[in-house]
């Protein structure tokens, strides 16, 4: 019996076959089962979404509203601008998924019918045509970017489902649209809207955001600013899909498809430059500063400054401009120079910072100060007259005189010898100790040094600090600190103890209010329209080398320095004539009505009995005397020394006595030695020798008048205490009212309301009175 020949062999080639076949499908099975293992396992393991939502943004520097004041490059030369997806056009995100991946709220990180589609026409075409990349797939790519392979898009699939089960749709197309490029070194829509339009997304038309939602596929080949046609083909393709797919009507795309590209190259925001600069690294390594700058405000400032350039510049002048709010001391605007990046003025430096001599700006905190110490009262006499140190003669800016003058008319005036007098008065350790505690730390010589010099500026402040001073005088309560970064503004208010009473900020806002620059003109001027309250002062460094303005009411207070940097003195530059004006532009042309805002006077004063002539509290011996509200905190301390009582024959008479000098100038506390009486021949005291300056006799301050029943009755006469001298131009409620002169007055009619009365000068010297009218 014979033996099979494939027995012998091992086996029938056909059961070896079936053998390996059935070894190899389970061997695939069981690949299979452990590569799908392995992928659920990839796909269910913990996230590390950190490449995802940590990425290399381009630093910002924000204003308080959110918007971007200044941008920065990120450390790969990028610009990159994260932005929320409630504050992108919903017309750029509905046209992104039209065009990019219109199932994309449907599917899970992979479209199945996407892929079938794609490998249909990819197998019948011989080659690859179209792709099945999701916005998900396409988020992957974008975050791990791989050389293309069928593995790697495998892997991408994976991923994308992954993202899908940790993000939710809305943070995948946020995130999406923030790092997708759009041409150039341009990553996410932000930054590519502020490129091409130089706005936000959130104002992107339809066509602007159909334009932008098609730069993805090929962000170099479709640039608009390189190639504007192949830009405008594919976004008549965006907008196509946009309306198959039902999210415009074939109108809008009718009114859309033929509109022109307008595309321009814009640069991004680069406000308050010197702000910026101090953070710069910071920014390059994409930090977020936020700060307090207003971006309405800050803007405004730098369409001011390129509007008085034209002045600036023949004579190589330089400016720096703050403005802050005095309730919490933040920063709303900042100018450190007229051009950061002008190399005639060394732009980049911080003008705000440097230390300048203030001129006369200081002398506002020496009033307030002697009102404080009850050495001063507002409507007092002070002597305006030559003054002799020996060696040093100080005079004014005009190099004339005014003679007795009350001390608001004096602040106002900004005459130099009768500030020197509250000086005298308050000492000037304790003056240099006041500024300190105002925050000025740059005080550093001793105290003696300075002299009485310092009220007229032979120091050195920065007008930041000066600022800041000003803050503190305007909103009343702790020293402010400016900062331009947020703080808590009882952090900054709370520090120190109340530097000026309710009383004598008051004060003060009565005695340094005034028009500004163009408000009243002379007849046949033109009259700037938009009048408003605020207080002011300015200041001129000796030869010319410093402007300065420095302007508050309530909210706000506007700093101005106009000088060169080299510190060259510049002919008949001033602070009234070069810094006031910019600072009033300010005021009126960016600030809005908000800021406006004038304090609350009602309980903060108290009436006192005045002498006519000296405006001190009246004596006794006082033959003439007026009411005047003084602040409640104020005491009664000094009275009337001029006026006194002499026995004679007749009994005791009214005689009157002068201080004999200037120096040590005090009407409440005359020398016993003092010898100049009312009618003496040479005496610097006679009555008719006086110089007084404008005040308004009628009506007198807050006087109340009751309507009468006629209409003659209803006609006041304006008085003054130059009326026998000069003629005088009237403003009733900012508007004018008529000339007095000396041989013929001017009378007013009532009406019923509250008024305000402005007197002018022809040199320009003004005051004024509030009164109202009523129905008995």
């Amino acid at each position: 019996m014979g033996v099979c020949f494939w027995k012998a062999r091992g086996g029938c080639p056909r059961s070896r076959c079936r053998t390996w076949v059935r070894r190899l499908l389970l061997c695939l099975l069981v690949a299979g089962a452990l590569f799908a293992i392995l992928m659920l396992g990839w796909i269910y393991w913990p996230m590390d979404l950190r490449p995802y939502r940590e990425r290399a943004w381009s630093g910002r520097m924000l204003a308080r509203d959110g918007e971007i004041l200044f941008a920065s490059v990120n450390l790969e030369e990028q610009w990159s601008i994260p932005v929320e997806l409630a504050e992108i056009n919903p017309w750029l995100v509905k046209a992104t998924i039209a065009v990019e991946d219109h199932r994309f709220r449907r599917h899970h990180g992979v479209d199945p019918i996407a892929v079938l589609r794609a490998a249909g026409q990819n197998f019948w075409r011989g080659r690859i045509y179209s792709g099945a990349s999701t916005i998900t797939m396409q988020l992957v790519r974008l975050v791990h970017p791989r050389p293309r392979s069928y593995v790697w898009k495998l892997l991408q699939a994976v991923e994308a489902v992954r993202v899908e089960r940790n993000l939710s749709k809305d943070e995948i197309l946020a995130l999406y649209l923030n790092i997708a490029p759009y041409g150039m070194n341009l990553q996410g829509c932000e930054a590519a809207s502020l490129r091409y339009w130089g706005k936000p997304t959130r104002e992107l038309t339809l066509a602007e955001a159909a334009l932008l939602a098609g730069l993805p596929k090929s962000p170099s080949r479709l640039m608009p600013l390189k190639h504007p046609e192949k830009a405008l083909a594919r976004r008549k393709m965006v907008l196509r899909r946009m309306q198959e797919e039902g999210v415009i009507s074939k109108a809008l795309y009718a009114s859309t498809v033929d509109r022109p590209v307008t595309v321009a190259w814009h640069d991004f925001p680069r406000h308050a430059e010197h702000a910026a600069a101090g953070r710069l690294v910071a920014l390059r390594a994409g930090a977020v500063v936020e700060t307090t700058l207003d971006s309405k405000i800050q803007r405004g400032l730098e369409r001011v400054i390129l509007g008085v350039r034209p002045e600036l510049d023949p004579r190589g002048l330089n400016c720096a401009v703050l403005v802050c709010e005095p309730a919490t001391g933040a920063v709303l605007g900042w100018i450190g120079s007229k051009g950061f990046f002008d190399p005639t003025v060394d732009g980049q430096v911080d003008c705000t910072r440097a230390l300048r001599s203030p001129g006369s700006t200081l002398k506002p905190f020496a009033y307030a100060l002697a009102l404080q110490r009850n050495v001063l009262y507002a409507s007092e006499g002070l002597r305006d007259d030559p003054l002799d140190y020996g060696l040093y003669r100080p005079q004014n800016m005009d190099g004339g005189y005014r003679g007795i003058v009350t001390a608001t008319a004096a602040l106002q005036q900004s005459l130099n010898i009768p500030a020197m007098t509250v000086l005298e008065r308050l000492g000037v350790t304790r003056f240099c100790d006041h500024l300190r505690g105002l925050g000025i730390s740059s005080l550093f010589r001793p105290d003696p040094e300075y002299g009485i010099g310092l009220i007229l500026g032979n120091c050195e402040v920065s007008l930041w600090e000066l600022s800041g001073a000003y803050c503190t005088l305007a909103a009343g309560g702790g020293r402010r600190t400016l900062h331009w970064t947020p703080r808590l503004s009882a952090e900054v208010a709370g520090k120190t103890r109340d530097v000026f009473t309710r009383g004598t900020r008051l004060a003060m806002y009565r005695m340094m209010e005034q028009p500004l620059p163009g408000q009243l003109e002379l007849p046949g001027k033109a009259k700037v329209t938009n009048p408003l309250r605020a207080c002011w002062k300015t200041g001129t460094s000796t030869n010319h080398r410093d402007a300065w303005a420095m302007v508050f009411n309530n909210a706000v207070v506007v700093g101005v320095w106009v000088g060169r940097n080299d510190g060259v003195g510049v002919p008949n530059l001033s602070g009234y004539s070069d810094a006031l004006p910019v600072a009033a532009r300010i005021l009126r042309d960016v600030l809005p009505a908000e800021y406006w805002q004038w304090p609350e006077f009602e309980g903060a004063w108290k009436t006192v009995e005045m002498c006519s002539i000296t405006g001190l509290p009246a004596a006794e011996s006082c033959p003439s005397v007026y009411n005047e509200q003084i602040p409640v905190e104020q005491h009664v301390q000094r009275r009337c020394d001029v006026h006194y009582f002499r026995p004679s024959a007749s009994g005791e008479q009214v005689q009157i006595r002068w201080p004999g000098s200037t120096q040590g100038w005090d009407l409440a506390n005359i020398p016993v030695s003092a010898n100049a009486l009312a009618g003496e021949e040479g005496g610097v005291a006679a009555t008719q020798r006086v110089v007084r300056g404008l005040e308004i006799v009628a009506p007198a301050k807050e006087s109340v008048f009751l309507l009468a029943g006629d209409e003659r009755g209803n006609r006041v006469r304006l008085r003054t205490s130059l009326d026998a001298v000069e003629d005088l131009f009237w403003y009733l409620n900012d508007r004018y009212l008529g000339l007095s002169r000396p041989e013929e007055p001017l009378l007013m009619t009532l009406e019923e309301g509250k008024h305000k009365l402005v007197c002018m000068r022809e040199s320009g010297e003004w005051v004024q009175v509030r009164f109202s009218v009523r129905r008995p």
